[in-house]
């Protein structure tokens, strides 16, 4: 059995945030629901979240070994299997573990909310698996990027607030949004900077189909989507003035975007840290965007 600083890195548990800000953001605006929330589910939903993205990420590190990304000079994968810390067969049966876990999990909150939640359900466990599992590899067929923007955005927002209330309104989906576009900027950072390598192993990401330039146009109409997006929430009353909290987090979004600017496709090196930079990012602002829903929900 892998020792604790291992599974850490096989599970790549900071990135975790990136799912616990957006059920947590589905928590936060159950706080107006008007009618009966079930608090106590709460605890269940993040389990069953994070075990969704566990098993994702560590399906992700097989499939990219198997597939040639996953190397020893490669720039943002765990490096466990090629590294012969844990066999590919273990990966495997860990990151499917990880999955079944959570549908098992999960079925407690089917039982209680019903045929939609199951639906909710089953999409995120499935995502979890076709990112990178065969015959469907979504993330070598340019597909991952909307994948990610679907599931770690509007459906985690919206299944969080759906078990909790058991209802749902068309607020949640648009409050989803900006959350939506930036973990999906987290991970067109990470493809930005292993474009070359995942060239190299013969898949094609969206950033590898669109070239560089065009890619880091992506990048930053993610990163000023989200603050746009939440403009737009205040101005048209959907959220109070509350939510522009989150433009504290402009400096670091800004500093993530200088970052880009000044690399180039002949210097991948020079973004090594760009998805944990764009992570910390959807981090602050996500806290910031929960503490302001908190607030406009007790005012």
């Amino acid at each position: 059995m892998p020792h604790f600083k291992i599974w850490v890195q096989l599970l790549r548990a900071p990135f975790f945030t990136a799912s616990l800000i957006p059920m947590l953001v589905g928590a936060s605006l159950a706080l107006t629901c008007p009618h009966p929330v079930s608090w106590n589910l709460l605890p269940l939903i993040l389990l069953c979240g994070i075990l969704i993205h566990a098993g994702a990420n560590v399906l992700n590190d097989y499939f990219d070994f198997k597939n040639g990304v996953d190397t020893t000079t490669s720039l943002g994968s765990s490096h466990i299997i090629p590294n012969q810390l844990i066999k590919p067969t273990a990966v495997l049966i860990y990151g499917m573990a990880f999955l079944t876990l959570a549908f098992i999990l999960g079925l407690i909150l089917v039982i209680i909310r019903g045929e939609i939640m199951f639906a909710i359900g089953i999409t995120g466990i499935i995502a979890g698996y076709v990112y990178t599992g065969k015959p469907f590899a979504l993330k070598y067929h340019g597909l991952g990027n909307p994948l990610i923007f679907i599931i770690m955005g509007p459906l985690m927002v919206i299944g969080a607030y759906y078990a909790l209330t058991g209802t749902y309104r068309g607020s949640v989906l648009l409050t989803s949004i900006p959350i939506g576009f930036l973990v999906t900027a987290i991970l067109t950072g990470n493809n930005i900077r292993d474009s070359a390598h995942d060239h190299t192993a013969n898949i094609t990401t969206l950033e590898i189909k669109l070239g560089f330039t065009q890619a880091r146009v992506l990048y930053n109409g993610l990163i000023i989507g989200a603050y746009a997006a939440i403009a737009a929430m205040a101005a048209t009353k959907i959220h109070s003035w509350w939510i522009l909290l989150t433009f504290l987090s402009l400096p670091l979004a800004a500093k993530s975007m200088a970052l880009l600017e000044k690399s180039s496709a002949q210097d991948l090196h020079t973004i090594a840290s760009l998805d944990t930079q764009t992570a910390r990012v959807h981090l602050v602002f996500g806290l910031l965007f929960i503490i302001a829903l908190v607030i406009e929900a007790t005012l």
